[in-house]
């Protein structure tokens, strides 16, 4: 007996996270996913954003993140303060702390995700145009 028509039984109950994604900045592409038996996650993501581009300003109450910059430079805000940053940069993004990433040359760099909960319905978005967001920052220091 072929066992394929219960293919669509056996996956149903499973997310499904895509492993590759255009964005409006990009792309990124998902590396690897673990989940241990405590419940806790870790996603590995390769992420490129083009020149100019930039992340929403945004926060994860159930995951932190882990950044290491493998190209490019741009400009990173964390919690209304910004900092340069280039290759060879690790970035720590504590859970519950608003972030954002503009490129100022073509980037790239590898994420790692780690919490209880990775997927879209832990991201709270405050902006997502960058002059917005340095309006917001500058204003708020």
């Amino acid at each position: 007996m072929n066992a394929s028509p219960k293919i669509k039984d056996v996956l149903a109950g499973q997310e499904h996270r895509p492993k590759y994604e255009h964005r409006r900045w990009g792309y990124y592409r998902v590396l690897d996913h673990t989940q241990a038996d405590t419940g806790q996650e870790v996603l590995t993501r390769k992420i490129c954003v083009k020149a100019g581009s930039s992340l929403s300003y945004h926060m994860h109450t159930n995951r932190a993140e882990y950044c290491t910059i493998v190209s490019g430079k741009g400009e990173f805000v964390l919690n209304n303060e910004f900092l340069f940053v280039q290759e060879g940069d690790l970035l720590q993004i504590p859970a519950g702390s608003i972030h954002s990433m503009r490129a100022i040359t073509d980037m790239e760099w590898i994420e790692v995700q780690r919490g209880t909960e990775l997927g879209e319905d832990d991201t709270v978005r405050l902006f997502v145009d960058w002059d917005d967001i340095e309006k917001y920052c500058r204003s708020a220091v």
